[in-house]
Order: C-alpha cells, then sequence, then structure tokens
C-alpha cells in the first residue's frame, strides 16, 4: 500500500471517529489538503463543505460520501472503503452516493476534473483520459561543413556555405475531445519564408477498421515521409523523399485488422500541396492510397515479427502549374529542379502524374533493415515542339544498429522513437547508436533532356551516408553524420552576381552535427 494511501485510510478512519466538537475544522483541512494535492476539484470540495454546513449533523453522511468518492477516483479500492467503514464493504450503487452526493460533485454543470502531467509532451487530461491535451515542440540546431572539387581550379572562391543552421522549430499541439474526437496542430517557425502551418487535423475513430481524418497532413505515401523528423535515423531524409506528394488539403480513411498487423490508409486530396501554395487548374482530386502489412506479428516467430511491408500509389490529373519537384541532397543543395518555366517555358499542359512505391522494413530487438523504392511519371508533357513521358525514380537500403541494446520498432509503417534505457543523469549514460545508408536518385533521359539546363540539374546523384547517434534521453539527442554525394556531371555550385563567376563541383562531401530536443 503506497504512503498516500495509507494517509488517506488513516484520516478517513480518523473523520469516522471524531467527535462532533472537532469534526468540522478536521473535515475542512483535510478537504483543502485533497485539493491542493489535485485529488479532488474544487467544485467537488465545495459540494462537500455546503453538505456539511447545510446540516451540522450530516458530518457521517459526508465522511461517508468522501470515502466512497475517493474509492470511485481509484484512491482507495474496495476493500480500503471495506476497513475503514469497520469490514462492511462498500457499495458501488450506495444510495447516498449515487442520489446525494454523485448530483452535486458530477454533474453536467461542474466540468470534469484536468490533471497535469508529462506524457508525450506537457498533457492536461482527465482522470479517466477521456479528455486530453497536449503541447508539443521540435528544436533541431546544426552546424554543416562542406567540401567540393571546384572547377575551375585555382580560383580560391569559398561558396560559403560551412555555418550554424536551425533546421526546424516546431509548436505541436494535439488533443483528444473525447474517445471519438481527436486532432493535431503543428507550426513551423524555421526561416522567414517558410513559417507556416505544417498541420491541421481532426480524426474521426469511428472504429478500429473504419476512421477518418480531414483538414490538412500528410499524405499516406512511403516508409520515410510517414516518419517523424524527430525518429528517424538520419539528420535528412533520402534524396528520393522529393518525389513524395508530401503534405496536402483533403479527407482520408484509415483503419486496420488482426491489431493492425494489416492496415490501410485511403485519401482524397486537392492535389497541389498545402493549402498556401499556388494551385493548379484541374478540379479532379488527386487520390493516393497505402497499404501495409507485418505478416508474421502473431506467429509467434520472434524473428519474423518485426518484418513490414508496404505500397502506396497515388494519382491525379496535372497541368503545367502541377510540373514541380525540388530534389536535394543531404546537405540540402538542390541539384535537380523541374518547374514550369524549367526551360524556355516549355511546359505547355501536363495529362496526369501516377507515383507509386514500395517500402520493407526489418527490425529484431536493437537493429533494423530498411528501404524503399519511388517512381514519380509525368503522362503525355506537352511543349512546343514533342509530347513525351517523363519518369523519375529514387532508391535507398539503410540499416541502424542501437549498440547499447535498445529496441528498434516500425509500427504501422513509421519508424518509432529509441528510448534510452538509462538515460544520461539518472545513472546512466544514455544510448548510442550508429547507422548506414545507400542513396540513388535518376532523372531518365528524357526529362534531362528535355526538361533541366545542364549544370542547374543532373541527370542521376548517389550518395553515402554513416551517421553516429546518441540519445541523451527520451527528449535529447546528438547527432554526428557524414555524407559523399557523387553527380554524374558537375552541378553548379556558385554563382558570383558581380563577376559572372561560376564553381561546378561533382561531388559533395558534407559533415553535419545536431542537437535536438523534442517533447
Amino acid at each position: 500500500m503506497s504512503v498516500k494511501k495509507l494517509l488517506l485510510m488513516v484520516g478517513a478512519v480518523l473523520l469516522l471517529a471524531s467527535g462532533a466538537v472537532a469534526q468540522d475544522s478536521f473535515n475542512n483541512n483535510l478537504l483543502e489538503i485533497l485539493q491542493s494535492k489535485g485529488i479532488l476539484s474544487s467544485q467537488e470540495v465545495s459540494a462537500l463543505q455546503k453538505k456539511d454546513a447545510a446540516d451540522p449533523e450530516a458530518g457521517a453522511a459526508v465522511q461517508e460520501a468522501l470515502v466512497l468518492l475517493l474509492k470511485e477516483k481509484g484512491v482507495l479500492t474496495k476493500e480500503d472503503a471495506a476497513f475503514i467503514f469497520g469490514g462492511e464493504a462498500a457499495q458501488d450503487d450506495s444510495p447516498k452516493l449515487s442520489q446525494e452526493a454523485s448530483p452535486d460533485l458530477g454533474g453536467k454543470g461542474s466540468g470534469r476534473e484536468l490533471v497535469g502531467v508529462l506524457d508525450d509532451g506537457f498533457c492536461l487530461k482527465t482522470r479517466d483520459g477521456s479528455s486530453q491535451f497536449h503541447l508539443k515542440g521540435l528544436l533541431q540546431a546544426d552546424y554543416k561543413t562542406y567540401d567540393y572539387d571546384l572547377e575551375p581550379a585555382g580560383i580560391g572562391t569559398d561558396p560559403g556555405t560551412d555555418g550554424f543552421d536551425i533546421r526546424r522549430a516546431r509548436l505541436i499541439a494535439k488533443g483528444k475531445l473525447s474517445p471519438l474526437f481527436d486532432f493535431a496542430m503543428s507550426y513551423e517557425f524555421q526561416g522567414v519564408s517558410s513559417r507556416r502551418l505544417l498541420d491541421a487535423y481532426v480524426n474521426a475513430r469511428i472504429h478500429d477498421v473504419f476512421s477518418l481524418r480531414a483538414g490538412q497532413f500528410k499524405e499516406p505515401f512511403g516508409l520515410e515521409a510517414l516518419s517523424s523528423d524527430s525518429d528517424l535515423f538520419f539528420t535528412e531524409r533520402s534524396m528520393g523523399f522529393g518525389l513524395n506528394p508530401g503534405r496536402d488539403v483533403g479527407v482520408m480513411a484509415f483503419g486496420g485488422f488482426w491489431d493492425n498487423a494489416l492496415y490501410y490508409r485511403l485519401g482524397m486530396f486537392n492535389g497541389d500541396g498545402m493549402d498556401d501554395a499556388t494551385g493548379g487548374n484541374v478540379d479532379e482530386p488527386e487520390v493516393c492510397a497505402r497499404i501495409g502489412a507485418t505478416p508474421f506479428a502473431h506467429a509467434g516467430i520472434p524473428l519474423l515479427k518485426g518484418f513490414h511491408l508496404g505500397a502506396s500509389g497515388s494519382y491525379q490529373r496535372a497541368d503545367a502549374n502541377t510540373v514541380s519537384l525540388d530534389i536535394s541532397t543531404a546537405g540540402r543543395t538542390d541539384f535537380f529542379s523541374v518547374a514550369t518555366n524549367a526551360k524556355f517555358s516549355i511546359i505547355r499542359n501536363c495529362d496526369t502524374l501516377i507515383r507509386h512505391g514500395a517500402d520493407a522494413a526489418w527490425t529484431y530487438g536493437p537493429v533494423a533493415l530498411f528501404g524503399e523504392y519511388i517512381q514519380v511519371r509525368y503522362d503525355d508533357i506537352e511543349s512546343k515542339a514533342q509530347t513525351f513521358d517523363a519518369e523519375m525514380t529514387g532508391y535507398y537500403g539503410a540499416g541502424a544498429w542501437i549498440i547499447t541494446g535498445e529496441p528498434v520498432l516500425v509500427s504501422q509503417g513509421a519508424i518509432q522513437p529509441v528510448i534510452p534505457a538509462n538515460p544520461l543523469g539518472d545513472g546512466g549514460y544514455g544510448a548510442f547508436g550508429l547507422a548506414f545508408r545507400y542513396d540513388n536518385f535518376d532523372a531518365g533521359d528524357k526529362v534531362y533532356d528535355t526538361l533541366v539546363f545542364v549544370g542547374d540539374s543532373v541527370r542521376e546523384a548517389e550518395a553515402i551516408t554513416f551517421g553516429f547517434n546518441w540519445y541523451l534521453n527520451q527528449y535529447a539527442r546528438f547527432s554526428v553524420e557524414a555524407t559523399h554525394t557523387t553527380f554524374d556531371q558537375p552541378l553548379l555550385i556558385y554563382r558570383d552576381s558581380s563577376t559572372g563567376t561560376s564553381l561546378y563541383s561533382d561531388k559533395e562531401d558534407m559533415i553535419i552535427s545536431r542537437f535536438q530536443l523534442g517533447f
């Protein structure tokens, strides 16, 4: 039995045994203490005090109501209450509690008591957990240093790309209004031009196999894209991430079967990005779907339990305004860019945009292997001279190992956070992990020949990344990462507008260190 429960039981026994002279003062003191500790709400204390004041002879009834109320809240067990009442078990359907105490203590006008806890951010919730509000945040501070083989050589111009950076600074609010409805909103503060609302949606959780989401959120496409920025093993996503549809405004049905061993997502969206993006001229919605499975989740085979497969696809009627792609390296250097006016205002129209992708992941204890393939195809792009199709692909293969033994998990197509078993400052040193990734992007000959400027974009790039992660505790993380990226042709790295000097490189070496705080 906890000390708190023992004190409450002793106090309740003294209440029942106390004389009439000291009873009022004792009652009020105890009620004030219970309120200060968050066990009783102000409405409940007020109701009990009013009941006592209305009938000075009703002290025993007030005490009984208090004991039964504490039992309802789970502070006292049925056996505890029986002990206090001298061996007579308190009945759940006690007429004194249900007919007298309950209407005053929990009626419609009294509201529901909230308690504050540190659980998935700063959280206010009702004691029964039916309603809750979470305030979360994410801060990522980076230092990056770059190295290039600049051409022409000997000029000695530094591109000036080394330095500190605030990569992300987000405020996130999420909550549950009832078991049926919950919501989430997130806002990005980093960068003058990128301060914007990222997520704003509500879920209607009708049933485990069928629920609805409406608002602005990530389209259901890909393992990497649907994993949180704070939970990835790498500081930046793969190069093929730029082929994903990203966030959009729409509605989505989702659900799972067999304890989510099989899950699905099916949504309709505007097809032109976030709410503040420039839209296209097509009224038909984009359709995006994802299906995933952990086929051996319930097979009882530990080695295969963490095996996950996923497939995603999207289709939309496109136009010239929606032919837009920007692909960047792990150092956030743009090396491939397509837009309506990318080359002599060449794009006059486009028929359809089709994406499809496949991903797989396997986790076993502290080890994870995962990879993904994405292909994007624009059909019937019309230029002044011809009509053609454009196809781009990206893929990666990666692995992670938590040296200190903490498990790595993938759940419903998203990488889950690593929680150190022995946090720093609590008798431990946190958790340590290593990560490796091979990454490839290929624009295809047709795209490279017709849609982009040589030098400003390259046709193919590949990269190798090695990373080290130190998870100080469940909130803080320090990462050091090195990435070597090669291009099939020299890429424009720097252009001096005053002298007209242009420097190119066929590779980029980048080292990044990051401190992350997320709560």
